[in-house]
């Protein structure tokens, strides 16, 4: 059987939950864990998935901290709502702000996919504040009347 493509990994668990179901509902290969430490080695984590995304909702975010300091190599990190600072000037890792936008981060999730194929488009996406509502980097609302998942605080 082949392993799944996408780790979630749910920091806060309500939030991980549904990164993954929304992930699952399009037909994305993901296998979520409420803690990274259950992924050992970690050193062999980009070996095994094309995309870790840690869902945090708070300050501080345990999995883009390890990432940052080099613990886990070969792995593409998208950050979901986490607000931790040390994440602004970390190079290579994607940040999605809450509220969550499903059908643009679908989209840059797919984008991540594909094996040297297209990224996001320019503009679609910020470094920060990916998809939040209003503010600076506000990613503009969803057309099609498409819903959106809870905002976690």
């Amino acid at each position: 059987m082949e392993r799944p493509t996408v780790l979630v990994v749910g920091e806060t668990p309500s939030l991980g939950r549904s990164v993954t179901d929304l992930l699952e509902s399009a037909d994305v290969r993901t296998q979520y864990v409420g803690d990274l430490r259950r992924e050992t080695p970690l050193s062999s984590l980009g070996g095994r998935f094309s995309i870790v995304v840690a869902a945090s909702s708070g300050y501080y975010c345990a999995t883009a901290r390890q990432w940052i300091r080099g613990e886990l190599p070969n792995v593409r990190l998208v950050v979901v709502g986490s607000r931790d600072p040390v994440l602004t000037g970390a190079g290579g890792v994607e940040i999605v702000a809450l509220p969550l936008e499903p059908g643009r981060f679908l989209e840059m999730i797919r984008g991540l996919l594909v094996e040297n194929g297209p990224r996001p488009r320019p503009g679609l996406f910020r470094r920060s504040e990916v998809g939040s509502k209003g503010g600076p980097g506000a990613a503009g609302p969803l057309s099609g009347g498409a819903a959106r998942l809870p905002t976690f605080k």
